[in-house]
């Protein structure tokens, strides 16, 4: 395991247990190094999202817990954020958090003519994630999805 990955791993068992607690879940840890200011990320999201306020809270109750761990010896500045409504979903833990959500789905090679669909997140299991458009299920596995995002309309 590289310094990195284990940095990420630290963090993510010290905090997620707090983050938790708090109603919220972790979603990543992230390290930056630019140019000479270091930043550690704690992105963090619930079901229907999460609020700045939330952040803050979250902000106050693991910061502690990292500094008397010893883990925010290098770090300029700390940050708890949303991960932001166009990242994409990954995990199973995003998959649930979304599940009954309209999501966007690219694939990287076209099925029945359509490389993208638009549908309501049903479910998500075994490699398959399946969605509802317009009444009629689509099923694709992971193999041929290049990318599922939560629908964002304006």
């Amino acid at each position: 395991m590289t310094k990195k990955s284990q940095f990420k791993e630290d963090v993510s068992r010290l905090i997620e247990p707090a983050i938790n607690a708090l109603g919220a879940e972790l979603v990543d840890v992230v390290r930056d190094f630019e140019e000479d200011r270091k930043t550690l990320s704690i992105l963090v999201d619930k079901r229907g999202g999460i609020h700045i306020d939330e952040c803050e809270v979250i902000s106050k109750e693991i910061d502690p817990m990292l500094t008397e761990a010893g883990l925010m010896g290098d770090i300029d500045m700390f940050v708890v954020s949303s991960p932001g409504l166009d990242r994409p979903l990954k995990t199973e833990a995003d998959f649930m958090r979304h599940k009954g959500e309209v999501v966007d789905i690219g694939l990287y090679q076209a099925v029945d003519g359509e490389k993208t669909f638009t549908g309501t997140l049903k479910d998500h299991r075994d490699g398959v994630l399946t969605i509802d458009t317009d009444g009629e299920e689509k099923s694709f596995a992971k193999k041929q999805i290049a990318v599922v995002k939560q629908h964002l309309e304006f």
